[in-house]
């Protein structure tokens, strides 16, 4: 019995932390350790529309008591559809370490 309850709680603690991160995938975070070992985060500031001013608003949510920058990376990037057109556009990315 023992072990089957340690597995109902197991299993219920780890659906409570994927719906964490599905909220986290949704807005085009991800979670990280920073360079100082504290918890830290890679925002993609232009999927969904977002701009940057969101992005820094988004840090700001994750991290209660504060953020500080760990880097700002934008880079170009193509796709290649079914038809063999390209695409090019422009990824920018903020990556944070929480305080």
């Amino acid at each position: 019995m023992r072990a089957g309850a340690a597995l109902a709680v197991t299993s219920i603690l780890a659906l409570s932390g994927c719906s964490a991160l599905d909220d986290l995938a949704q807005q085009d975070v991800d979670q990280i350790t920073g360079p100082n070992g504290r918890l830290g985060y890679v925002i993609e500031c232009d999927q969904w529309g977002r701009s940057t001013s969101e992005c820094f608003s988004k840090a700001g949510q994750l991290c209660a008591a504060g953020y500080d920058i760990v880097d700002r990376v934008s880079q170009v990037r193509q796709e290649t559809d079914l038809e063999g057109n390209i695409t090019s556009y422009e990824q920018n990315s903020l990556v944070i370490e929480c305080k």
